[in-house]
């Protein structure tokens, strides 16, 4: 019988339906993701039972190898309820703020291959080089095509 295959859950928390959004896109492009859970807060959403809500997407993706959080902004309840979580001392969990596609698809994709707080730096640095000026960048391509017409 062969050994059950461990990896990092992910959990992503955000207001609204940006979660189940992220979840959606990640699985429009990589197939439905094992190990994954969403939690959304909406209006009227009573803190205890948002609380208990995150706690269970937790545990259910927690496999022994630990829990990547990504919640959509610091500050804001998503941010501060599993910040609780981790003050009293849960140190399987590691989270970011400012949760965006390719941070969720690099977490999908490389928590396999490294243990939690090395793909917590990896999730940053694609979250941080997929924010691009797209007019820039076209500015540069028309002025390089500009210069090769000489």
């Amino acid at each position: 019988m062969g050994e059950a295959v461990s990896m990092i859950g992910i959990v992503v928390i955000a207001h609204g339906t940006l979660a189940g959004g992220l979840k959606s896109a990640v699985s429009l492009l990589a197939g439905e993701p094992e190990a994954f859970s969403t939690v959304e807060l909406h209006p009227g959403d009573a803190p205890e039972e948002f609380k208990a809500r995150v706690e269970d997407a937790v545990q259910s993706v927690d496999s022994g190898d630990g829990v990547l959080v990504l919640v959509d902004i610091f500050g804001g309840t998503p941010s501060n309820t599993i910040s609780q979580l981790i003050a009293r001392g849960d140190s399987n969990i590691q989270a970011i703020a400012g949760a965006n596609l390719p941070m969720v698809i690099q977490a999908t994709f490389m928590r396999e291959q490294m243990p939690l707080s090395d793909l917590a730096g990896q999730v940053m640095q694609a979250g941080q080089e997929a924010l691009v000026d797209i007019g820039a960048i076209l500015a540069q391509a028309a002025e390089r095509d500009d210069e090769e017409e000489f």
